[in-house]
């Protein structure tokens, strides 16, 4: 199964600058922000996390809150799917320019 996303990378920047922290954490982990706020553009890579977290729905039609499901990197900067702390079987792949952020998820098995 596959699904893919595109989002325009600014309706976050204008949600960075709108919500508080409380909020955001409705839609990204506590590790997201961390690893987001800590690129030059956070609103870019917060972007494509949320793509890579709706691309994951459209390919597994799996329902759970958006920040149940994290996008975390490993060591080489690589992303993955992680559910109550376990990691999902798909390959992910997030893409971003200033504009829009893109990202393709894989499923190997559901």
């Amino acid at each position: 199964m596959v699904g893919i996303d595109i989002e325009q990378t600014k309706r976050f920047e204008k949600m960075l600058k709108k919500f508080d922290k409380k909020t955001l954490l409705r839609v990204f982990s506590q590790e997201e922000l961390e690893y987001c706020f800590s690129k030059k553009y956070p609103h870019i890579h917060l972007c494509g996390k949320f793509c890579a977290k709706e691309a994951f729905f459209k390919a597994t039609n799996i329902k759970t809150p958006l920040n149940k499901i994290q996008i975390l990197n490993n060591k080489n900067g690589a992303p993955h799917i992680y559910i109550a702390n376990k990691i999902f079987s798909a390959d992910v792949s997030i893409s971003h320019t200033d504009e829009y952020a893109v990202a393709v998820v894989i499923c190997k098995t559901i």
